[in-house]
């Protein structure tokens, strides 16, 4: 059967050469402002600032977990110490170098210059050379690493919310307690102040802001008395004579209530009866984190797009430390 007269199916139009044509010309027209606006955010300091902050969590949160399968906790003596030097350490570190190499991608592009200097303890790499921030430096890296871990442990009252807590033991997220009447439970008040302080700061183990509050002992009441019997004999006042004789005098376990929630409170209950050390994991110091991220991103930001300013300006920190040297 005939194709009918308008039918153009399987035939060809020089005018389609023209649309197609037409279509890749502006493509190609407007391929040069989407480059330039991929370039004019690169060189801004929203890349450095969101590479910086994405790698200091993600590590953090790495060296968090690593921790928590060690059984390492806040509460761990030195060890716990040292892995939260470490955890936040190389965060800030990998922040910086993340940093450097979302600053330098566009730099490169421009085929930029550092204008020449000497090197000094600040800037350890030096504008004498081509690139003066250099990759993997391993002084620059040290400086990052100390400066955040100086700044996360200002901004954070400690480097505890590194790791992850140990329910027999105050948590990484414990901010503010208040004083125990020995064994006795909080009271209705208490109970209302703790509520607000887990509303605001999170229960002092694993964060949670939601349940209901409660008031946690710190040290547990079988620590600090010795036996659950003990603590108990105390609420109820069944406890020997001499007992309350030494109680009188001062011989009351010290104690303070923390915000606590349900999950971590039976969990609690497990490790102090059956003398197993259980750890949870919480989600803190992802803000301190971030603004400790884009400290370090605008250290290599600066170096990287104001030399001479920055130059000025350590020249400025090195002239405060040798007028502070012995």
């Amino acid at each position: 059967m005939g194709r009918t007269r308008g039918d153009r199916r399987g035939s060809w139009d020089p005018s389609d050469d023209r649309v197609f044509s037409s279509v890749a010309e502006t493509l190609a027209r407007d391929a040069g402002p989407v480059e330039e606006l991929a370039r004019r955010a690169a060189e801004s300091f929203a890349a450095p600032l969101a590479a910086s902050t994405a790698a200091f969590l993600v590590t953090a949160r790495l060296a968090r977990r690593s921790a928590y399968a060690l059984g390492v906790s806040c509460a761990t003596p030195m060890v716990g110490a040292v892995m939260s030097v470490c955890a936040v350490g190389g965060s800030a570190a990998l922040a910086g170098q993340a940093a450097r190499e979302a600053t330098s991608w566009a730099s490169a592009g421009r085929g930029d210059a550092r204008v020449g200097g000497r090197a000094s303890w600040l800037f350890p790499s030096g504008f004498g050379r081509a690139r003066a921030d250099a990759p993997w430096d391993e002084r620059e890296m040290t400086a990052d690493a100390i400066l955040g871990s100086l700044m996360y442990a200002a901004l954070g009252r400690g480097l505890k919310t590194a790791m992850p807590s140990d329910v027999s033991h105050p948590g990484a997220m414990a901010r503010k307690s208040l004083p125990a009447n020995g064994a006795h439970y909080a009271s209705e008040g208490q109970k209302r102040t703790l509520a607000r302080w887990m509303a605001r700061h999170g229960c002092h183990h694993c964060g949670t802001k939601v349940g209901a509050v409660i008031g946690d002992h710190m040290p547990p009441n079988k620590v600090a008395f010795g036996s659950s019997a003990a603590a108990e004999a105390f609420r109820e006042g069944t406890q020997s004579l001499w007992t309350r004789a030494w109680q009188a005098v001062g011989g009351v376990p010290k104690q303070r209530f923390f915000p606590q929630c349900r999950g971590c409170s039976d969990l609690q209950s497990v490790a102090v009866r059956t003398g197993v050390k259980k750890l949870v994991m919480h989600g803190g110091g992802v803000k301190i984190g971030a603004v400790v991220a884009g400290c370090v991103a605008a250290r290599h930001y600066a170096m990287a797009r104001h030399p001479e300013e920055y130059a000025k300006w350590e020249a400025k920190l090195e002239e405060l430390k040798f007028r502070f040297a012995p």
